[in-house]
């Protein structure tokens, strides 16, 4: 299973990355892509969205929910990655270097808070898991 998962992830990399778009196009092999990611559980270790919504200005506010379902801007949204099979975004804490003695702490429980609040504010797009056997109960 671990085998499986991990080359499902290597193969979303590989079909869903812009420097690949060619090999997107082969019919019989985004065919079995999208197969695979139907299949198997697809998650991502590291999306970066708490992060950039705090350098965007997101407030915990109704009117800013709606940009992590869906956004022409950065690297995620729900319905990009739902559309690209991804069942498992883990959204990581990033913390720039330069905060490392100015505030990390802080910074870091903001962007908790947020990721939470997206979650309590949007039960039929994200939840909050803290296992394996949550994301398959849910995905």
């Amino acid at each position: 299973m671990k085998i499986r998962s991990t080359f499902s992830l290597l193969l979303f990399f590989i079909v869903f990355t812009k420097g690949y778009s060619q090999l997107v196009s082969e019919t019989p092999l985004k065919s079995k892509a999208i197969k695979l990611t139907q299949k198997y559980i697809l998650a991502d270790g590291h999306v970066d969205l708490p992060f950039r919504l705090k350098v965007k200005k997101f407030r915990l506010e109704k009117e800013f929910v709606g940009i992590p379902i869906e956004s022409k801007e950065g690297d995620f949204d729900f319905k990009r990655a739902q559309k690209g099979g991804l069942d498992a975004p883990f959204m990581s804490i990033y913390i720039p270097s330069n905060y490392d003695s100015k505030g990390a702490k802080a910074l870091a429980d903001s962007l908790i808070t947020m990721v939470n609040y997206i979650a309590n504010e949007n039960p039929s797009y994200f939840g909050i898991v803290k296992s394996p056997g949550e994301i398959k109960e849910n995905s």
